[in-house]
């Protein structure tokens, strides 16, 4: 499995989830989602009075970190309760990234334009493919129309006053420039780091066949990772000076999309990317 891949993706999907319960990708943006609860409490109605999407239910506690624990009800969890869906594509899109769209990792002992290039490309186009794809379900086609989604208003319409604060006046070209100009030149540079030191076998890289328990228990503790990782920076980024300097501009997404998660300033987007480094240090398949 390509862990590399995985890891931005894992990441991503901290920023971009798709509800059990409703279906619909949502932004995890705390400030947010705090802010409405206050103003409009928990009720019966699947709308709160400002006509925005309100889920019936609160989220309960994951049987991971239920007591008394029970080792049946943590493990069902494990494999579908934390990974089912989102965690299965990307587990199968690591396995397509390492077997058919990463080049031989024997012309990477050397920084070279190519095959950075061929990273760079591979990485822009799979982001394209999932954000692009959701976009184009959601806010184009409106596949799902109005049902579930938090905000009322949609991106890109004239009567979206919030892209007044982007780039060309347009909130949808402004996230897809900040994730790929950005987003995906960062991620592509750490991937190429981390990747030159499997090559030049800085780091070992265990077998499957070899450590087959290992690979599986890799897995599980990349999700972790990524998701405590994720908690840590985004706590970091709302750090007041930091958050004046870099945080602010991923915030200006309050109507959020699909090309919202990683749209941020390059200062985040290498803290956001920085749990690459753990690859650097521990061996791990790619």
């Amino acid at each position: 499995m390509n862990n590399n891949f995985d890891l931005i993706f894992t990441t991503i999907s901290a920023k971009l989830r798709l509800n059990r319960q409703s279906k619909v990708n949502i932004d995890s943006r705390i400030s947010t989602g705090l802010i409405n609860q206050r103003l409009h409490p928990m009720s019966a109605a699947p709308y709160n009075p400002s006509s925005d999407y309100q889920p019936e239910s609160t989220v309960g506690l994951p049987a991971l970190y239920h007591w008394p624990f029970n080792p049946f009800a943590a493990f069902k969890y494990l494999l579908f309760g934390m990974l089912f869906p989102w965690g299965h594509i990307f587990i199968a899109l690591g396995f397509l990234s390492w077997y058919a769209l990463t080049p031989n990792l024997g012309s990477m002992t050397e920084f070279a334009a190519g095959w950075i290039a061929m990273i760079w490309l591979r990485n822009a186009a799979l982001l394209t493919l999932l954000a692009g794809g959701l976009h184009w379900w959601f806010y184009m086609r409106r596949g799902q129309r109005q049902h579930y989604k938090f905000n009322k208003r949609w991106l890109d319409t004239p009567d979206n006053s919030d892209n007044n604060k982007f780039m060309w006046g347009n909130q949808v070209w402004d996230n897809i420039f900040w994730s790929i100009v950005s987003g995906v030149t960062i991620w592509t540079a750490f991937e190429v780091i981390t990747w030159w030191i499997y090559a030049n076998g800085y780091v070992a890289i265990p077998g499957v066949g070899e450590h087959p328990f290992y690979f599986v228990f890799c897995i599980f503790v990349l999700f972790f990772w990524g998701t405590i990782h994720f908690y840590l920076i985004h706590r970091l980024s709302h750090w007041p000076p930091l958050y004046k300097v870099s945080h602010e501009m991923h915030h200006r997404n309050v109507n959020i999309g699909p090309w919202s998660g990683i749209s941020m300033h390059p200062i985040e987007h290498l803290l956001y990317l920085s749990g690459f480094i753990l690859f650097w240090f521990v061996p791990v398949h790619p």
